[in-house]
């Protein structure tokens, strides 16, 4: 028996290779459903686009396997048997493990909305989705997209690339990226996809989609209006695949829990990456964090982890997005609804827009759009915790911060309380 990881994306590939480093003569075993191996998601939307193809976004070639003595089987876990150290694949094969690692990712919420079936309804999660967008967007004129999160402004943005002549998004909320930006940020956001030929509708929400022979051809709102459509892509947020794990009996929430050592609740098996729960280093509150960064970092903690050496996976800030829409550079690092003792903000004026929010004397929050160039070194103080003398506050909110004003050391915020 050896090490079995489930998953071939961020967190399960770091696994793969750090285990090997950590173990040269190990038995590792990658299990992967999806045909097109080991691609970097954010990236498929220059797929829709044309910008890019399978080649452009993939991270690991077949050559990584074979180099590092690593088995890719390309087949899809079905189930985990804890008691007996073994999943079952659907092609009937078992694999003994001595530890797992689930590395099962997420999939796309489907809305509840009679129509989600027609052909011409997309979720843009993996390659084959942008692939088969991309052929069917040769031959539309007109797409409407349900939401108005990173996903579904992407997409939008990539169809009008595309070449669709009518592009429509449509959101529930009052803002864009409600939960990354402010109301002000997202107006700045608004106006740069209206340039880019994006219609946005807001607080709308869809109550059925309606077909011609099986495929789309009309978004029906709740207030009646009527939207033609070749496409409706459905970008409403992801969920957490904790199905295998629950399934054994393990313990899960809004994501599979897992211990400060990225342990599950069954003896030796291990969980990393977006379909885990984290605890907010900023909130304390546990959430899912889809973000590839994240998924790196929790693939290497497991793995020192699995491969005997104890090492702690820290609260990350699970709240982190850096993005170019357009011409409009975003950067958004915390929980932007979370409450401070002191919020400043500079914009918007033209394209630039900043936002600090501090808490106990603690940077909890802060927004970029247009010039992010420092905006790192204010994602280290968040990720880092440290209380920031009257001094240096001033620089940041003057916009003035150096690096080399970050040498000045402080007292850490209690987790949770920042």
């Amino acid at each position: 028996m050896g090490y079995v990881i489930v998953g071939n994306s961020a967190a399960g590939v770091t696994a793969a290779g750090t285990l090997r480093r950590l173990l040269p003569d190990a038995r590792i075993t990658v299990v992967d459903s999806d045909p097109h191996g080991a691609y970097a998601r954010c990236m498929i939307p220059d797929v829709v686009a044309g910008k890019a193809d399978l080649n452009s976004i993939s991270f690991r070639s077949n050559e990584f396997y074979q180099d590092t003595n690593i088995e890719l089987a390309r087949d899809r876990v079905v189930s985990v048997h804890p008691d007996r150290h073994l999943v079952k694949l659907a092609g009937d094969k078992e694999l003994g493990y001595q530890r797992l690692l689930l590395a099962s990712g997420s999939r796309p919420v489907k809305p509840q909305v009679e129509g989600m079936d027609l052909r011409g309804v997309f979720y843009l999660r993996t390659y084959a989705d942008a692939a088969n967008m991309a052929v069917l967007a040769e031959k539309s004129r007109r797409a409407v997209v349900l939401g108005g999160g990173l996903v579904g402004l992407k997409g939008a943005l990539a169809l009008r690339r595309k070449g669709l002549p009518r592009v429509t998004v449509l959101m529930k909320s009052s803002h864009l990226l409600n939960r990354q930006l402010p109301p002000e940020a997202a107006e700045l956001l608004e106006r740069e996809l209206t340039l880019a030929g994006v219609t946005v509708i807001r607080e709308v929400n869809p109550k059925f989609i309606s077909g011609l022979d099986d495929q789309v051809h009309t978004v029906v709102l709740e207030n009646g209006r009527e939207l033609l459509a070749d496409i409706v892509l459905a970008a409403k947020g992801v969920q957490p695949n904790a199905e295998l794990l629950q399934d054994a009996g393990g313990l899960a929430d809004r994501g599979v829990r897992v211990n400060d050592y990225l342990q599950t609740s069954l003896t030796d098996v291990y969980a990393a990456g977006d379909c885990i729960e984290v605890t907010d280093a900023v909130t304390g509150r546990k959430a899912p964090a889809g973000l590839w960064p994240l998924a790196v970092e929790q693939g290497r903690s497991a793995a020192f982890n699995m491969a005997g050496q104890r090492l702690k996976y820290p609260p990350p800030v699970a709240a982190m997005s850096a993005v170019q829409f357009g011409d409009l550079a975003l950067i958004s690092v915390g929980p932007v609804d979370y409450p401070g003792d002191d919020v400043y903000t500079f914009g918007p004026r033209d394209w630039l827009y900043r936002r600090l929010v501090f808490r106990d004397g603690c940077l909890v929050s802060a927004v970029f759009t247009g010039n992010v160039e420092r905006a790192g070194l204010y994602t280290w103080l968040i990720r880092s915790g440290r209380r920031v003398t009257d001094a240096l506050r001033g620089k940041m909110v003057a916009g003035t911060l150096t690096a080399a004003d970050l040498a000045l050391s402080g007292e850490c915020c209690s987790k949770g309380t920042r």
